[in-house]
């Protein structure tokens, strides 16, 4: 399935989704999904610091970061290449 995110010069974003039966449009301005990827972008450093204090506290050698930081951190990645492939259409 697929859904659509329109930028601001109907530019189309797509985006696929298990959840939806039947391909559905979601319209958001740019500027909403930039103000998402900074939302993401500070939640990301903010788990991976918080996974980086808690290897500290418990004298591990390696930082395991968890579920939440590492999907964080690929829904960033993704709606940042999302922005970036939007800019070369």
């Amino acid at each position: 399935m697929t859904k659509e995110i329109q930028g601001d010069e109907n530019k189309n974003l797509a985006v696929k989704t298990a959840s939806s039966p039947r391909p559905a449009q979601l319209r958001a301005s740019r500027s909403d999904l930039e103000k998402i990827l900074d939302t993401l972008v500070a939640a990301k450093r903010f788990f991976l610091r918080r996974d980086e204090m808690n290897a500290e506290v418990h004298l591990a050698r390696e930082v395991r970061y968890s579920p939440l930081t590492t999907e964080c951190a690929a829904q960033c990645d993704r709606l940042r290449t999302m922005l970036e492939g939007n800019d070369e259409s």
